[in-house]
């Protein structure tokens, strides 16, 4: 990994517990991430119903928040403004703030949220082998030289680690893609356990 410590652990919580909400899916820089983000939920349910989702970093459940009337979907994320959107809008989601103890799901969300943690081998290592299907987004080779998202993340990744995060948690990669988001580049795929 090539680290970016714009700021530490305790200090990148404090900015997003404090951040104003954002709903991603009507944005013009974010639609096609969220777009086809759930177009990679909808392929791991492969039209299964009743499955547990569970997305990390959630916001306003932009990717799994749709998916809540026929799954068990459960969002976890440390901004209690964010999860007041994200219940108003999915009413049938359940939050959790700022828990991230691993639990059994048949697909977890890691979307645009392992830059911002500290240690995100040891999220990756603790969480994906309880998952039967992955979906993992992130900035692609961010410039260290600039304040990546407003100097949010913590960590600017290559597509080596990405390929890397699959193999530590015992998952396969099944589809991937990278495409412009904003000023940077994101790489999106999902996984399935081996």
């Amino acid at each position: 990994m090539k680290a970016l410590r714009q700021r530490n652990a305790e200090a990148g919580i404090a900015v997003h517990s404090n951040i104003a909400p954002r709903v991603y899916a009507g944005s013009d820089v974010h639609a096609k991430r969220i777009e086809q983000s759930r177009d990679y939920v909808t392929a791991c349910l492969g039209g299964r119903k009743g499955c547990r989702i569970i997305e990390l970093g959630c916001g306003t459940l932009d990717i799994s928040g749709p998916f809540s009337d026929d799954n068990e979907v459960w969002g976890m994320d440390c901004n209690e403004s964010a999860a007041g959107v994200a219940t108003m809008r999915w009413p049938k989601a359940r939050l959790n703030l700022c828990s991230l103890q691993p639990e059994s799901c048949d697909v977890l969300v890691l979307c645009e949220f392992l830059e911002h943690i500290p240690e995100p081998s040891i999220l990756i290592s603790n969480w994906l082998p309880l998952s039967k299907q992955v979906i993992i987004s992130h900035p692609l080779n961010g410039d260290l030289k600039r304040d990546l998202s407003g100097g949010e993340h913590q960590w600017s990744f290559t597509d080596e680690d990405f390929n890397n995060w699959f193999v530590i948690g015992g998952h396969e990669l099944v589809q991937e893609e990278v495409f412009p988001m904003g000023e940077y580049e994101i790489i999106l795929g999902r996984g399935r356990r081996l």
